[in-house]
């Protein structure tokens, strides 16, 4: 539900347009609520650049898993649900698609969702749908930019904006990598919440 377009709007009203608690504290500084028109971190900012705002979220689950591969000289780890060179590791649930964020009815279904690490690269990331969408980027295709915990507290991939998808007809998905922020869970059923 999107923020006021005009009138009186509140910190509080933000923050719990982008998931917060009501009464719970929150700054005009906070990333997410910052996120909500893009604005960098100690950037002048006025209340009413806020109104129409929307944070839009949907969500999907995975049952996490780790995978190292064998023999592997950079040592990289896989974490999440997805699959990789040498074998797959987790899986995506049943619940594993989502609508495109404008609500025109286009709905996509999770084939990847994982974080990797290795000697080299701290931190990585893939991110697969189920069909051909190589000449999209992800903010482009879905509308949305980041996946969060449910909870919204901790980020753990954020998409490029210039970067389109490498399409596998013989598995008929689509991949991008993506920012790992933080690594995915290695165990449970995890929901993840997709963010504008």
């Amino acid at each position: 539900m999107a923020l006021p377009s005009s009138g009186a709007i509140s910190l509080n009203q933000m923050h719990i347009e982008v998931g917060g608690s009501s009464g719970s504290t929150a700054s005009l500084n906070d990333s997410d609520i910052r996120g909500l028109i893009s604005k960098s971190s100690g950037a002048t900012m006025a209340f009413n650049e806020w109104y129409g705002a929307s944070f839009q979220t949907d969500t999907f689950n995975i049952n996490a898993a780790s995978y190292t591969p064998s023999g592997d000289k950079y040592n990289v780890t896989y974490q999440g649900a997805g699959f990789a060179s040498g074998g797959s590791f987790g899986s995506i649930a049943s619940d594993n698609n989502f609508p495109i964020s404008s609500g025109n009815g286009t709905r996509f279904t999770v084939a990847q969702c994982r974080t990797s690490q290795d000697d080299i690269l701290s931190n990585g990331g893939m991110f697969s749908l189920i069909g051909n969408h190589a000449s999209s980027t992800l903010p482009n295709l879905t509308g949305y930019n980041t996946i969060r915990s449910s909870n919204g507290n901790t980020t753990y991939l954020t998409f490029w904006s210039g970067q389109t998808g490498g399409y596998d007809s013989g598995t008929n998905r689509t991949s991008w990598q993506v920012t790992g922020t933080n690594n995915l869970p290695t165990s449970g059923t995890i929901t993840l919440k997709l963010y504008t």
